[in-house]
């Protein structure tokens, strides 16, 4: 069984990696000038808009003025998840996947869970006041169909967590809607 505080270190440590190589990859991308990027007005629930502003990015040759725009990019990021909070946040996959950091606004969350098969699905807290989630539906075959569990999480200030779902077999869904 692995050791929690060691699995979420070396999952910060693929987050990091991931930035920094995404980071490179925008960086090293075409040549030309960045659009200007300006921050997502409060409320405004527009990933899109957000990611058809980056695909328009271009490298500096800078580099200080390169990071400040990935500086810009990451409030952005952060602006348009805690504007879109408000929607559930539906995950899919057809084996065992981990998500992650995610930073889970204040409040209560109905979590549903459908699978044909054994499905178990658990929050990490990283960071901040995290309530507790262990969802679990075992079955020894394969369903004809899907069964859908439900539960609640409750995070609490600043939760930055991973999801974790381990499935058995078929494809699986799961999904935290706030309750209001």
């Amino acid at each position: 069984m692995r050791n929690n505080k060691q699995w979420i270190r070396r999952q910060g440590q693929r987050a990091i990696f991931a930035l920094i190589v995404i980071g490179a990859v925008i960086g090293a991308w075409a040549a030309g000038n960045s659009p200007a990027i300006h921050a997502q007005p409060v409320g405004e629930c527009a990933p899109a808009a957000l990611i058809e502003k980056l695909a328009q990015l271009r490298p500096t040759g800078d580099n200080a003025k390169d990071i400040g725009v990935l500086t810009v990019i990451e409030s952005q990021i952060a602006a348009v998840r805690v504007a879109c909070a408000g929607q559930a946040l539906t995950f899919t996959g057809e084996a065992d996947k981990a998500f992650g950091p995610l930073d889970f606004p204040k409040g209560t969350y109905r979590v549903s869970a459908t699978s044909t098969a054994a499905l178990a699905v658990s929050v990490i807290t990283v960071s901040g006041d995290c309530g507790y989630l262990a969802l679990l539906s075992t079955t020894f075959e394969i369903l004809p169909e899907p069964r859908t569990l439900e539960d609640v999480f409750q995070a609490g200030e600043a939760c930055r967590a991973m999801v974790k779902v381990t499935g058995v077999g078929p494809a699986w869904e799961v999904t935290f809607t706030p309750v209001k």
